[in-house]
């Protein structure tokens, strides 16, 4: 796709969370330049959800409305049509898997962009098989992960010979069922528009643009997961997901006999001014510090975690303000820039980056479609 034809369009982005739905619209004029048109963000509380089944059903009529409500208020107020639509899946809506695809040549052969082109089209057929004999997935991404060349792993494997070579690639899945929910909450809304589809944290690395040769974990902390993803060179080494998110410290409160509704908002309402009076909010903040406490040990417990150059942390308060504390207090992590853009921080190991929320413009739609 063409950044030509991306000026083109007026972009939808629909961003399908743990426990919220986002969707931002997107305008570009015909010099590229860009202006948020609407900004709607829907909170779920899975407090009042019973079962798996109603929770998959919550969200679906939570998508349908928030686009609906979305390109009615852009066609009223703006007078323009949504044309283009990216969807994007975090956990617990997208599955990843890694394989693995071998060649052993009889005799040594040159690894060319010919060969890789042949691997990603020979996997490319397998998942078409998988997903014609398996109804209940369909792939949506599959990106190189990784490449060896007679046993060594090389990041510029082109021109160079081998009797051996191995690409790890990495697929990703979504529900058909849920996939074609959301599609119908689209198309019900805006009608003929062009949709794509990728998962949450591939998409990060679009807008960050990693592809440096430092080791990054990307945190990205929503209401009840976190998704973990650690990259190097501009791949995807690994995925993992833990059930632990932000709305664990508000359940956390929640529970707690002791504290009142008023003393919980008295606590929320300190935290956005980054700075807790320990007289008035002690019960409040030594119940949200255990949860944050406890994530952090589970992030730890991770291998690749500890082997870590550097760390991007997508999060929102209270939980960052939280962590940020955890993360001076266990590993004497401070801040060092506290004038990025509004609601982040950068922190040292060789960086810490804070965002509380990341914005997929349709550059970066287009830095994924390569």
């Amino acid at each position: 796709m063409s950044s030509s034809r991306l000026k083109k369009h007026t972009l939808l982005t629909l961003t399908v969370r743990s426990a919220s739905v986002y969707v931002r619209a997107i305008n570009v004029d015909a010099k590229g330049r860009q202006e948020v048109c609407e900004t709607h963000i829907e909170q779920i509380f899975l407090s009042l959800v019973k079962s798996s089944e109603e929770y998959k059903k919550k969200i679906e009529q939570t998508i349908k409305t928030v686009v609906a409500d979305i390109t009615q208020k852009v066609r009223q107020e703006h007078s323009i049509e949504i044309d283009f639509v990216a969807v994007f899946y975090s956990s617990p809506w997208f599955i990843s898997e890694f394989r693995t695809f071998s060649l052993t040549p009889s005799q040594s052969e040159i690894f060319t962009k010919e060969t890789m082109e042949r691997i990603l089209l020979e996997s490319a057929q397998n998942l078409k098989n998988e997903y014609e004999e398996n109804d209940n997935l369909k792939p949506i991404e599959q990106h190189i992960s990784n490449i060896s060349l007679n046993g060594y792993n090389i990041s510029d494997p082109y021109e160079k010979r081998y009797l051996t070579a191995s690409v790890n690639l990495l697929t990703t899945w979504v529900s058909h069922e849920f996939q074609k929910s959301v599609l119908s909450s689209i198309r019900t809304a805006c009608q003929n528009v062009e949709v794509l589809h990728f998962s949450f944290p591939y998409a990060l690395i679009a807008t960050f643009n990693i592809d440096t040769e430092v080791r990054f974990c990307v945190l990205d902390v929503h209401g009840e997961i976190t998704d973990i993803i650690f990259i190097k060179g501009g791949i995807v080494e690994e995925i993992k997901s833990i059930p632990i998110g932000t709305n664990h410290l508000l359940k956390a409160m929640n529970n707690d006999s002791f504290i009142s509704d008023e003393s919980k908002q008295d606590f929320l309402s300190q935290i956005k001014k980054k700075y807790l009076d320990p007289t008035s909010v002690e019960k409040e903040k030594n119940v949200c510090e255990a949860e944050v406490l406890r994530w952090y040990q589970t992030l730890i417990n991770i291998p690749s975690f500890n082997n870590t150059d550097d760390y991007i942390i997508l999060s929102e308060d209270p939980f960052r303000f939280l962590f940020e504390q955890c993360l001076e207090k266990e590993k004497g992590i401070t801040s060092l820039i506290d004038d990025q853009e509004e609601g982040s921080h950068v922190f040292k190991q060789t960086g810490i980056f804070w965002s509380k929320y990341t914005s997929l413009h349709p550059e970066h739609i287009h830095r994924l479609q390569k």
